[in-house]
Formats: C-alpha cells, structure tokens, sequence
C-alpha cells in the first residue's frame, strides 16, 4: 500500500537580480523530494511567480501576485543581493510586501509557517551600486533580529544552494513533529524573576532558573543535530 504523502509548498520571493538563485532551486528541490521520499512523508513544491501565475489584470501587478499565489503555502524563502525591488501601493517593494504578508500570517500562527531568508554577500562592482536600493535592504536585514528570524549568507551558488538544501531538508524531517499542521505550538512557561532589590532598586533574574531551561532546549537541538547529520551523511552514500 502507498504511503500518504504530505506537500509542502514552498514559495520563493526576491527581486529580479538573484535568478541564478531562483533557477537552482529548480535542483535543489528535485534532489530533496528524491530523498525525502525515503526517509519521511513529505515532498517539497516549489511556488513561485514563474510558474505559478497567468496573465490577467488587477488593481496592481504585485495585487494580482498575491490573489494568484495565495498565502496557502507552508516555507517562505526570501532572497536578496543588491536591489531591494519596485515599490508597490501599499510597500517599499514586491519582494517585502510578500515579506509582510508572510510575517504576518506568522504572527497570526507560528506553528504553520517557516521563514528563511538568504542575502547574497558577493562583490558588486561599483558601476553596479544603487545606494537607494542598498540602504533599503540595509534597512530591511537590521530589522529582521527584532522580529525574530536569523538569516543566512553567502558567496557564491553553491553556498546557497548548501544553505537552503540543509534547511528544507531540516524542516521537512521536522513537519507534523516540532511545527505544521496539528502540532501544538510548545508553551514554554516563562520563569518568574526573584525580585531581589539592588542599589539601584532594580529587580534581579534568577538566572538558575534560566539556565535550567537552556539546558534542555541544548539536550533537545543536540539530539536533533546528531540525527540530521546521520541522515545526510546516508544521503552522501546514496547519492
């Protein structure tokens, strides 16, 4: 009897100056799915608006995007090197409005939605340089700790493609365990802190208890590291 699989729709956004990138997820993802077929459920499809929109009319071209794409996908992969886009209505560009949308639905269920971001840290020549579009991802990259995402970056295309194939191969072992569709979000119940007054009347954390709760999280990523690399390493010998 066939096994159900589940698909995970992974969605790409970027400007126009990474393709490259955009074209090699194109094998990055038939080498994942060829894999992941042997070891989990899950198979990976690639969304973008290459493949995945038609021509039609709207309010505006990144209006028809977003109603065309939809916000029914599971992995945001957001890319970016030295343009930041074309402002839209309602955004300094494409790509970051499909961001916010992406982050919004994060915070709307954090459990249903994973967001990667990749920023291309190879030379521009000079000739090249729009200081415009370079502040504004500037902007956009010292904004991201504050929501909460740690990015990625690298030199070169076969780093990236490293970077992404070891991430979707990493959450789609974890889907339906650690975060998807019908895993409840883990509530992890915040310590209170010992008041106990300094000179300065400021109330003091109890660091024990802090310490306690990181030596767990360190058992658990540990673990998890250790049966991703036993898993990647029997992929190097199938392959």
């Amino acid at each position: 009897m066939p096994r159900q699989t589940t698909q995970l729709k992974v969605f790409v956004a970027s400007p126009g100056d990474v393709d490259p990138e955009r074209q090699a997820l194109e094998e990055v993802f038939k080498e994942l799915n060829l894999f992941l077929g042997k070891v989990s459920e899950v198979q990976l499809e690639l969304v973008k608006w290459e493949t995945h929109t038609y021509s039609s009319i709207g309010e505006d071209p990144q209006t028809t995007i977003n109603n065309q794409i939809g916000d029914n996908y599971d992995i945001y992969i957001g890319i970016f090197w030295k343009h930041f886009g074309t402002p839209t209505p309602r955004a300094l560009s494409g790509t970051a409005e499909e961001f916010e949308r992406a982050f919004d639905r994060y915070q709307t269920n954090s459990n249903n939605l994973q967001i990667l971001i990749y920023f291309n840290e190879s030379p521009i020549s000079p000739l090249e340089i729009d200081a415009s579009q370079v502040a504004l991802i500037q902007e956009f990259r010292d904004g991201l700790s504050e929501k909460g995402i740690m990015y990625s970056q690298y030199t070169d295309l076969e780093a990236f493609k490293s970077l992404v194939r070891f991430a979707l191969f990493s959450h789609g072992l974890d889907y339906g365990k650690t975060w998807g569709t019908g895993v409840q979000a883990t509530e992890i119940k915040e310590k209170e802190l010992v008041k106990h007054e300094n000179h300065k009347g400021e109330p003091t954390p109890d660091y024990f208890n802090f310490t306690e709760i990181g030596v767990e999280h360190l058992k658990v990523s540990t673990e998890a590291s250790y049966k991703t690399a036993t898993i990647m390493n029997e992929f190097s010998e199938i392959m």
